[in-house]
């Protein structure tokens, strides 16, 4: 069972919407799209990866007259345990996040995929594949003119950058990752004009974005 408290402009109250679907839920992913009778307007999405007995789906919802309804479904093979959307140019991206069967909290294969909303004629295409084997998490980080996103592997937090360059579709190209032995967490900010990635664990610091990639700026011991 799946709820999104949303506010009711009505009585100014925030109300449950409920979504029931038909297995698991692995993960969620919440979205707005434009409103395609109402280009002024947003349409509130709900996307559930789902594990159901004979196979996983991913479940698309809408939210119309104050109800959840179930519009889109992707059958997939694999078990989706992290959903990340993004919108780049008016082009919509899905990163969908695999889990190994060997382990409960790696994922094997990031793909992300692009997608249109246009009633029955939606439809959506694997756009690219990343190296991933073994991530923990992916998050999506601010960049200056585009996209970045940060995978957190093991040791060290791989960076992509979203670019169009000459093709028709933008792509991921990689960037200069950042080490850090032991590390925990991390989390990726903007302060003013300045790009910013801060790491937990035995060597804690924040670094700050300049040419192009995360360099040292400041020891966690030393603030």
């Amino acid at each position: 069972m799946f709820a999104l408290n949303i506010v009711d402009k009505t009585f100014n109250e925030m109300r449950p919407h409920w979504i029931i679907p038909p297995g698991r839920i692995r993960t969620f992913e919440v979205l707005t799209s434009p409103n395609a009778t109402a280009p002024h307007e947003s349409q509130i999405i709900v996307v559930l990866s789902v594990e159901e007995p004979y196979g996983n789906q991913l479940l698309w919802y809408i939210l119309s007259d104050d109800h959840f309804q179930e519009f889109w479904s992707w059958p997939i093979q694999d078990r989706v345990g992290r959903l990340l959307h993004f919108r780049y140019k008016n082009q919509d991206r899905l990163i969908t996040m695999t889990q190994s069967p060997s382990s409960r909290s790696n994922y094997s294969h990031i793909y992300v995929w692009g997608f249109r909303i246009n009633g029955n004629l939606s439809n959506f295409w694997l756009s690219q594949r990343l190296p991933g084997s073994d991530a923990l998490d992916v998050r999506e980080c601010p960049a200056y003119n585009g996209v970045m996103i940060a995978l957190q592997m093991e040791d060290k937090v791989s960076l992509y950058g979203y670019t169009k360059e000459n093709s028709k579709e933008s792509y991921f190209q990689s960037l200069p990752s950042v080490k850090s032995i032991g590390l925990k967490n991390f989390a990726c900010f903007q302060s003013g004009h300045i790009l910013y990635l801060g790491m937990s664990g035995p060597n804690a610091a924040i670094l700050d974005f300049f040419e192009g990639e995360f360099g040292f700026h400041q020891a966690l011991s030393e603030v």
